[in-house]
Order: structure tokens, then C-alpha cells, then sequence
């Protein structure tokens, strides 16, 4: 099988997170064997330098093949660049790492959403997430629960929980506003917490 709407170009970036290969535009994994197949240390939308808005990150285990993600998941990354409209949609699987709408690094974050049908979740789900020493606005990043399950099974740590925007960064001006977690239906641990925006 082939892990649909991919490109495969290598970064010649070595930034904070170091040098590892960035994958280009939409990834469509859904089952384990395409999961198990995918080298990149990450899966990632379009990163750094590059087109870091409009992507989408689309995992289903529909057929329930045991498919387990250990790796983190987001919509794009963006290092002193505005990341925007950006969305990861996942429908079914294990998730024991982080899952990001869009993440920025010095800059803002637009827009970006993360939908969530069904699964396991046992770590920080974002719409958005801002860091670094001058960050930058949030506004209009989205998670909205269908179903699944978030009682938060073999991790360490009990997570920050599920966050429509969130803002790490250094700076004290940055606005945070208009982010939402939406949630029709799930199963949630007493010790997760959830927040619009924080």
C-alpha cells in the first residue's frame, strides 16, 4: 500500500528539534502496516521553510489493525513563520504521543484544527500550540471530539490534557482568543483537563 498524497523531500535544516527528514503537503496512513512503514521521526505536515499552512494529516484504523503511533503527529511546523488552516483528522488507533493541529515556533498560530471520530489517547492533544522566546497570537484553532477514549492509559505523567490553543512562548502580549475544545461523546480520566484556550 501507499501512503497517499505524500512527498518525501529531505530537510537540509538542523534546527532545535535537529536534522530529520519533512515530509510535504497531506499523509494518509490507515492501517498499521502503512504506520510501520513510515520512517520520518515524525508525521508532519509540510515544516520550517516551507508551506506551512492548508495541510491535512488524515489516520484511520477503520479496520482495526492494531495500528499503534508512538510518534508525534501535526499539521505543519513553523520557525518564525504564521501557521494556519492547517488540520489532522484521526479515526480509530492508539496515540501515546502528542497530537498538534499546527505548531509554531516564534510566531502565531490560525486556524488549525485537529478532529478526533475515535481512539485511544493517552497524551497533550492541541488545535494549536505557540513556544519559543517571543511566540505569537492564537486564535481560531479548534479540537472537536466525536468519540474515544482519554482516560490516559501507560504514560508516566498525567497530561496537560486537551487544548484548543496554547501559548508556551516568552511573551506576555501575545493574544489567545477565540480557540475551542468541542466534545460530543468520549470517555475521559478524572485527572485530564481541558481548556478553550490556556
Amino acid at each position: 500500500s501507499t501512503l497517499l498524497g505524500m512527498v518525501l523531500l529531505q530537510s537540509s535544516c538542523c534546527g532545535l528539534l535537529g536534522c530529520n527528514k519533512v515530509f510535504a503537503g497531506d499523509i494518509t496512513i490507515e492501517n498499521k502496516a502503512e504506520y510501520d512503514s513510515f520512517t520520518a521521526s515524525k508525521i508532519s505536515g509540510e515544516e520550517s521553510d516551507g508551506k506551512v499552512n492548508g495541510n491535512t494529516i488524515t489516520i484511520n484504523d477503520l479496520n482495526k489493525t492494531g495500528l499503534v503511533v508512538d510518534k508525534v503527529v501535526r499539521g505543519a511546523y513553523g520557525n518564525n513563520k504564521i501557521v494556519s488552516d492547517n488540520k489532522v483528522h484521526v479515526d480509530g488507533g492508539t496515540f501515546n504521543s502528542m497530537l498538534y493541529g499546527g505548531n509554531a515556533f516564534n510566531e502565531g498560530a490560525v486556524n488549525n484544527s485537529i478532529e478526533i471520530v475515535s481512539g485511544e489517547f493517552n497524551n497533550n492533544i492541541y488545535g494549536a500550540y505557540v513556544n519559543g522566546y517571543k511566540g505569537g497570537d492564537l486564535e481560531g484553532n479548534s479540537v472537536y471530539i466525536i468519540n474515544g477514549d482519554f482516560t490516559v492509559k501507560n504514560i508516566g505523567t498525567v497530561p496537560k490534557g486537551i487544548i484548543g490553543g496554547h501559548n508556551e512562548g516568552a511573551s506576555n502580549s501575545a493574544n489567545v482568543k477565540s480557540n475551542s475544545v468541542t466534545i460530543d461523546n468520549g470517555t475521559f480520566g478524572k485527572d485530564v483537563n481541558i481548556y478553550g484556550g490556556y
